[in-house]
């Protein structure tokens, strides 16, 4: 997709220059799209007369840049039967995916349904592909690709559409009901859609790598609201950075700031470039200390303009925790001798 930002509207007098135009540019790829300048499809603006190219899908959207190719370079396809070339005619480098669905978090509701959802599913694909009349499956054949359910929930799958028969031709196997009607492919992948599965397998995968670190399963179900609140409440869990960059917690984060309910970080742990040169999607309170340390100082100062401010100052710095006035006071070069000799009540 190609945003594309028109100049603002000028007298034609104004402007003799044939050439001055507000015509967008021609792109090989993609469609065109018109933004103005409050509907940004990213966290940034695109300027007026701008063409911003993005990447996208129903699970992100992430800005492409193009690059010329040499006609010397081609793609090499390998696979167990050999090489193939191909043509590259283009190269884009893509940079950081804005999230458009949230991925659920480990045992949530969400991704409980899912996980039910999901077997369902690949019960009715066994019944949809056996050859034996009446249609029938083993519970094998379900433990074997879901090893972390347990039997008892397979079965309460099962029951919803077949019957264990116990003796007979059909003794051990899982017999299909003859009143329930066995939906088509097409049917069926309407149950789960694909943006659903990668969310979720998403949320398993760094789920595992966070266990793997040594997170236990109190860490991991730490929200971001405690973060905010840490400061003020004794006892109360801090997240961890690791935790804070989870696929759960940086698309919430930002879905939550696209409609106005948290602010982000400029830069945290959550950056997936590590190097301060992306966004961090984590949230960050909106008290004076923390966009304080966010941005030193101008982002608070917007925010406390209308509040009521301590005399040569342009913020309430009695709000201010005692670790944000010091380091405040360090960005005005005050020594590390004077700070400790400050009260609170200075």
């Amino acid at each position: 997709v190609n945003y594309y930002r028109p100049l603002p509207p000028r007298d034609p007098s104004l402007s003799p220059d044939p050439a001055a135009n507000n015509s967008p540019p021609d792109f090989t790829y993609g469609s065109l799209v018109y933004v103005g300048s409050t509907d940004s499809p990213f966290l940034g603006v695109v300027r007026p007369g701008g063409c911003l190219q993005s990447l996208e899908n129903n699970m992100f959207r992430a800005p492409v840049y193009p690059h010329k190719v040499p006609s010397t370079v081609f793609l090499v396809v390998r696979n167990r039967n050999g090489l193939w070339i191909r043509r590259a005619p283009a190269a884009f480098t893509v940079g950081q995916e804005v999230p458009l669905i949230e991925v659920p978090g480990p045992n949530s509701k969400r991704a409980n349904n899912f996980a039910r959802d999901f077997l369902q599913v690949y019960i009715l694909r066994l019944f949809l592909r056996s050859t034996d009349e009446p249609k029938r499956i083993k519970m094998e054949e379900i433990r074997s690709a879901f090893p972390n359910h347990s039997e008892s929930s397979v079965r309460k799958r099962l029951k919803i559409c077949a019957d264990f028969k116990r003796t007979g031709s059909d003794a051990s196997w899982w017999v299909l009901r003859q009143d329930y009607r066995l939906p088509s492919e097409e049917e069926i992948r309407y149950l789960v859609q694909p943006e659903d599965v990668c969310a979720f397998f998403s949320m398993q995968a760094a789920e595992l790598r966070l266990k793997d670190a040594g997170y236990g399963e109190k860490s991991l179900f730490v929200l971001d609201e405690n973060q905010e609140e840490e400061e003020e409440k004794e006892g109360q869990p801090k997240m961890e950075d690791e935790v804070r960059a989870a696929p759960w917690n940086t698309t919430r984060a930002y879905l939550a700031a696209q409609r106005g309910g948290c602010f982000l970080e400029l830069h945290g742990p959550a950056d997936p470039t590590g190097c301060g040169e992306a966004f961090s999607y984590s949230k960050t309170s909106a008290k004076p200390g923390a966009l304080f340390r966010q941005s030193g100082g101008e982002v608070a100062r917007g925010l406390l303009k209308d509040k009521r401010t301590v005399t040569g100052t342009d913020a309430d710095l009695r709000k201010l925790h005692l670790r944000d006035a010091r380091a405040l006071l360090r960005s005005f070069g005050i020594s590390e001798a004077d700070l400790k000799t400050f009260k609170r009540g200075l």
